[in-house]
């Protein structure tokens, strides 16, 4: 129950990527160090430059489905030059905004409370044109 009030209370989106990044295989980015506030969050790629928001909610979801398939993206959070690190994994979950629609990567375990990551690698089968990358759920360090 604490977590969950935490989450609440603390909890919120930043964005990663300050401008819009191109992802063709893969790509390592330095981004803002960040950490969970809960064990737990989720990496958002804003994919509305390849599926429009006029498509509305239901219609954007299952293009999303049909463009990335469960699977097709992985990332990995690193930690300084430290071993730790935090793979979170695309299946087809997609969340949409009022900006428009964002697909959601989850981490496979729980986050470690006291780690600080501050490097992103982006691993993907479909390329992300002009994306826009947020972490949910954290707390700036």
């Amino acid at each position: 129950m604490i977590r969950f009030l935490l989450a609440i209370i603390f909890g919120g989106t930043i964005v990663l990527t300050p401008r819009p990044v191109t992802v063709v295989n893969a790509a390592t980015l330095v981004i803002p160090s960040v950490s969970s506030i809960d064990g737990y969050g989720s990496l958002q790629l804003d994919v509305s430059s390849m599926i429009p928001a006029s498509l509305g909610p239901f219609k954007s979801r299952a293009r999303a489905l049909e463009t990335f398939p469960p699977g097709c993206i992985q990332a990995t959070l690193f930690q300084g030059d430290g071993p730790s690190s935090v793979a979170l994994n695309y299946s087809g979950e997609s969340v949409f905004t009022e900006n428009g629609l964002r697909i959601m990567l989850t981490p496979s375990r729980e986050i470690p409370y006291s780690a600080h990551f501050d490097r992103l690698r982006i691993s993907t089968s479909v390329p992300l044109d002009i994306i826009s990358i947020y972490w949910r759920n954290v707390q700036e360090k």
